[in-house]
């Protein structure tokens, strides 16, 4: 009678491992981004979403044969660079520094390619056509470090999967637009008054319409 009393405690202790383990392929995983390479430029660098960028710039005589060679082939090769958009990125655009860019190429650690327009307006501009007002004095507050604020009368950004890239001049990158939830201290917000209209049309512009309470 012990016997058998010993071998169902052990069955039971078997049947216990076996449903506390987890299976490696049920494990989350997080997934680290590739090392950097020198001399290869960076959007959100050591982060999960880290991307390659690349600039670019419209080269006319590359844009004319390649459209010479859309007609020719009765649109078929624009249907195959709208799947393959990065392939007439590189017929019709010569590799620049981001700071002349008007399209720049993301390149993922899938190896997933994503190209975007670089948009470069001056504020008046973009406020007139986000918010319904213009001003001859229009200035945007872009985030920096700390929960401090950068006025520019003129942005540089692009946007990839919703979420807008600002072009830093400083750092000559372009970076995240954040929100006050990183690397901000509590005691910040405690010190800090309500925005005044001026303000939040200020920081609604860099954010692309987004609610700045």
């Amino acid at each position: 009678m012990s016997t058998l009393n010993n071998n169902n405690n052990n069955d039971n202790k078997e049947a216990n491992n076996f449903c506390s383990s987890k299976p490696d392929a049920f494990k989350s995983k997080k997934v680290n981004p590739p090392p950097i390479r020198p001399g290869v430029k960076y959007i959100n660098a050591e982060d999960e979403d880290q991307m390659e960028i690349y600039g670019f710039t419209p080269n006319p005589l590359k844009t004319f044969i390649t459209w010479t060679a859309i007609i020719f082939t009765c649109g078929i090769l624009r249907l195959i660079f709208h799947w393959k958009p990065h392939w007439m990125l590189f017929c019709t655009h010569n590799q620049c520094s981001l700071e002349k860019a008007k399209k720049v190429l993301l390149i993922d650690h899938f190896m997933q390619k994503f190209t975007e327009n670089v948009v470069r307006t001056m504020n008046d501009q973009l406020i007139y056509h986000q918010i319904g007002s213009s001003s001859s004095s229009c200035w945007s507050a872009i985030p920096k470090e700390n929960g401090q604020f950068e006025y520019v009368d003129s942005i540089v950004y692009f946007e990839n999967k919703k979420v807008r890239y600002v072009w830093d001049n400083d750092s000559k990158e372009f970076h995240k637009v954040r929100g006050l939830d990183k690397d901000i201290k509590c005691t910040y917000f405690y010190n800090q008054k309500g925005l005044t209209a001026s303000e939040q049309k200020q920081r609604t512009v860099i954010s692309g319409g987004k609610s700045t309470e």
